[in-house]
């Protein structure tokens, strides 16, 4: 089942459903002045409550916890109070299931905020993530010994064109990308290494769109036989001085063909 949806406030991407609608990645979490006048006058009674309202759509929380959600050099004091859960995504049955969660426990929320006088000014959002979202790739400019064959080569003299054409056909992409690397990626907990796609965009770059876009660069690497070869888009808003200068070794590589 493909995930794009935003109906009433709640926004549904893989691996993502929240309520208001979801902020944009990265995020930090850390602990705010709310945070702390919640959990003082509620306790853990909200996340308790999440666990229950999970598990009677069959699905067990990996955790639950208040924090403010924030952009990165921001701080916690400016970014939304959220009761943050986990749990595994399965492409099947999550999108539905965490749907009614995720609102029934915004109602549960909503109420158990209105009734307490010292918390009338404060908002709880409510976003439900899997372990994917916060997993630790270590994407690193990938070098041609450590790829199969050939890869290296082929990539820079006609792959990249392609995949930035996608990009450039898609609303989501056109004009906020950042940065389209191949790297190696560390799939925690496995140490092992893997080939990949690191596509860097903006901020206003849609991320309930993302799927399509990911779909269409996946069936042009196929058509290359390279099915060990992830494609990973994410927000961000400048190329820090390693990917610079992967791009010169790649420049300087090709010219010597």
């Amino acid at each position: 089942m493909e995930c794009s949806v935003w109906d009433a406030g709640i926004s549904i991407v893989k691996y993502r459903v929240g309520a208001p609608p979801l902020q944009l990645l990265p995020l930090e979490d850390g602990e705010s002045d709310a945070c702390t006048r919640v959990h003082n006058v509620l306790g853990n009674s909200l996340q308790d409550q999440a666990s229950i309202i999970a598990s009677l759509e069959g699905v067990e929380l990996l955790g639950a916890v208040l924090v403010s959600r924030f952009i990165p050099g921001s701080s916690a004091n400016r970014g939304r109070t959220t009761l943050l859960m986990a749990a595994e995504w399965e492409d099947q049955t999550s999108p539905t299931a965490w749907e009614k969660i995720v609102k029934d426990t915004k109602k549960y929320v909503d109420r158990a905020i209105r009734q307490e006088d010292q918390l009338q000014d404060v908002e709880v959002g409510v976003e439900m993530i899997a372990p994917e979202v916060v997993r630790e790739f270590g994407f690193l400019p990938a070098q041609p010994d450590e790829l199969p064959t050939g890869m290296f080569t082929r990539w820079h003299l006609m792959m990249k064109g392609g995949v930035k054409a996608i990009l450039d056909r898609h609303d989501a992409t056109r004009g906020k990308v950042k940065a389209v690397i191949l790297c190696t990626h560390k799939n925690c907990p496995d140490d092992n290494r893997s080939p990949g796609v690191l596509i860097r965009v903006g901020y206003e770059s849609k991320e309930s769109q993302w799927p399509d876009i990911t779909g269409e660069i996946e069936r042009l690497i196929r058509m290359y036989s390279w099915d060990e070869l992830c494609v990973h888009i994410q927000h961000y808003e400048s190329e820090t001085e390693i990917f610079d200068r992967e791009m010169e070794e790649a420049t300087d590589l090709i010219a010597g063909l």
